[in-house]
């Protein structure tokens, strides 16, 4: 029988800034959320899998590095379609500042129905569209 694990990367350099990292470049795991990411690795049933799939952000990519220094991954492959969602302009903002947003609640609630904002229009589930706010 076939199994899936969801695994999501450490611990984070944004996290522990109190920053929503999206997208950004140059986001990376922290030495605490490396060491974390191991050992919870280490408590899997299984160590051999048939792919590892990752999204293309810096702290995935060294998440899956991580993961295939402890499990055995036939294929290790980087998937644009598992990529952290695009948060527009609100992209590196404080948390404590975005959660005085009206529309926080939404995203924190169901982020894939939230339109953030992104240079003059708004954005939602991977579609760009012109329309109120929020």
């Amino acid at each position: 029988m076939p199994v899936i694990v969801l695994l999501r990367h450490g611990l984070s350099s944004a996290n522990v800034s109190g920053i929503l990292a999206g997208r950004a470049p140059g986001v990376s795991l922290t030495d605490e959320g490396a060491r974390a990411l191991r050992a919870n690795l280490e408590l899997l049933p299984h160590r051999h899998f048939t792919h590892l799939l990752h999204s293309p952000l810096q702290r995935c990519e060294e998440t899956a590095a991580i993961a295939a220094e402890t499990a055995e991954f036939e294929h290790l492959d980087v998937d644009e379609a598992v990529i952290e969602l695009d948060y527009g302009d609100w992209t590196g903002r404080s948390l404590k500042e975005l959660g005085q947003e009206p529309l926080w609640a939404t995203v924190v609630k169901t982020a894939s129905q939230a339109k953030v904002p992104r240079r003059g229009i708004y954005h939602r589930g991977g579609r760009s569209f012109d329309g109120p706010y929020p």
